[in-house]
């Protein structure tokens, strides 16, 4: 199976995540995104000069059904939550921003194999080397050819899976609101893209988690240091975009995020969207919508 290693004789605990299927991702590839996406990573990591990322010994997809699954290394520390960090001397707080910042950098820098072409998420190949597949967003299908190609369907794919497969979304079909939509994304949105972005820049591994600190970042107790990361969700995309997914966006307002198709991060539901209806179009829909 690519990517694995064997369970070493020696281990005494593991860890076996199973995704939420609350998410609103899509289940069919986001395991093998995020195998593929902690292959790369480990790569891109090797200077640190220790792994921070975990071994995988198996794992399955949920493309022919059923549940998806990842059997991977229990990797040591304790994990800093906000409060834990606020408490931190100035020095530790530094050499735990340092650290993170080095792991930001590594990726960012970080030469992607021959085999990964295009923009989206990543995947196997049948001859086990990274490709580029369908990102782990709700309603994503395919590889995108071009940076327009993945944003434009980021905008839309996610909407309209659920509009046309959820009974709350249900108002929408008897206006014309799918319609206004349908020519925001043809005569604002894309000539915006053609204007603003190239239309093949240099592909970048980004985490589509990294600003949660609680979550994807373990430290050891002494001396303070980044000992652990996740990727439950990596993309390729351009290298601004983790500041904009990942880094600034505050976890309340999560939901709007995965409906508008802007992230993809494991926890967040649609029907906890707790923030202030914003003034796009489509977030203050689906803030209406939750209510």
């Amino acid at each position: 199976q690519p990517a694995t290693e064997p369970l070493p004789l020696s281990a005494t605990k593991v860890v076996v995540r199973f995704p939420d299927p609350r998410a609103n991702l899509n289940d069919a590839v986001r395991v093998e995104n995020e195998v593929a996406a902690m292959v790369l990573a480990h790569d891109a990591l090797k200077p640190l000069g220790r792994s921070i990322v975990p071994a995988v010994y198996g794992w399955s997809s949920a493309a022919a059904g059923g549940t998806g699954w990842v059997l991977m290394e229990c990797m040591p520390g304790t994990r800093l939550d906000l409060a834990g960090f606020k408490k931190l001397g100035r020095d530790a707080k530094k050499a735990v921003l340092g650290e993170i910042a080095r792991v930001l950098r590594l990726l960012q820098q970080y030469k992607l194999p021959a085999s990964v072409e295009g923009y989206g998420g990543l995947g196997f190949a049948e001859d086990g080397t990274i490709a580029v597949g369908p990102t782990a967003i709700y309603g994503a299908t395919k590889r995108c050819e071009t940076y327009h190609e993945l944003y434009t369907e980021c905008v839309s794919s996610p909407l309209f899976v659920i509009v046309n497969s959820s009974s709350k979304a249900a108002g929408w079909k008897d206006s014309d609101l799918r319609t206004r939509i349908d020519e925001f994304v043809e005569r604002g949105f894309k000539p915006l893209l053609e204007r603003s972005a190239d239309l093949k820049p240099r592909q970048t591994l980004v985490h589509g988690d990294f600003g949660e600190l609680p979550a994807n970042q373990q430290h050891g107790n002494s001396p303070i240091r980044l000992c652990a990361m996740f990727l439950i969700v990596g993309e390729l995309k351009l290298p601004q975009q983790i500041y904009i997914i990942s880094l600034l966006t505050p976890p309340q307002i999560r939901s709007r995020r995965c409906w508008t198709g802007t992230s993809a991060v494991g926890e967040a539901r649609v029907i906890h969207d707790s923030s202030p209806p914003s003034r796009d179009v489509i977030g203050a829909q689906a803030h209406r919508i939750s209510e």
